[in-house]
């Protein structure tokens, strides 16, 4: 697990979805800015990012979260990526990289 790394899924993630990486990291409740960010905790969660991690670089971003919200945003996104195709496309590409 690295910083570069974690930075890199937050912009392949950003391109992916057409939301700015700075949205990621903020508090905007906006269906689409929320599903990149949770799309964004489920990647990195699969490449083994802990939750603590997690919320520390989300931290250094200037974002505080709780470690419930990694959760909730890994289980929505664990639903988009059986549901919608294209969410499971932007994973495996992303993943495979």
């Amino acid at each position: 697990m690295n910083k570069d790394r974690f930075f890199e899924i937050a912009d392949k993630v950003a391109e992916s979805t057409s939301v700015r990486v700075d949205d990621i990291f903020s508090r905007k409740r906006i269906e689409p800015i929320a599903d990149a960010r949770h799309l964004f905790f489920y990647i990195v969660h699969k490449e083994n990012f802990t939750h603590s991690y997690i919320n520390m670089f989300m931290a250094d971003r200037g974002f505080q979260l709780h470690h419930s919200s990694i959760t909730h945003g890994i289980e929505k996104a664990t639903t988009m990526v059986k549901k919608r195709k294209e969410m499971k496309e932007i994973v495996d590409k992303i993943c495979a990289d």
